[in-house]
């Protein structure tokens, strides 16, 4: 099944951005940081794939295979520069971006 996430922008409600992913049952988690907002979420509910993208640009700036199961949390510290990610299986990965 095909699924999408579809980025807009509020206070117009302008569509900036439409992502194709291929699973329904993805995890996804924003960071809110007003010069750079990101979004990351999960590609695959069979294995770990994560595609994190820079709301401010519109690009994607990370694709990676985080686990060997699937991502069941994602999140964001406060300044948005570490994410953490864990499986049905383990806590695993804490990734910075700086």
């Amino acid at each position: 099944m095909r699924e999408s996430i579809e980025v807009y922008e509020v206070n117009r409600m302008n569509k900036l951005l439409t992502l194709n992913i291929n699973c329904s049952l993805g995890r996804f988690c924003l960071s809110a940081e007003p010069e750079e907002s990101l979004l990351a979420f999960s590609t695959n509910i069979v294995t770990g794939k994560l595609n994190l993208y820079n709301l401010a640009n519109l690009q994607q700036e990370l694709q990676l295979h985080a686990h060997n199961s699937p991502i069941i949390l994602m999140c964001f510290n406060q300044c948005g520069t570490l994410l953490a990610t864990a499986s049905c299986k383990v806590l695993k990965n804490v990734m910075s971006r700086k």
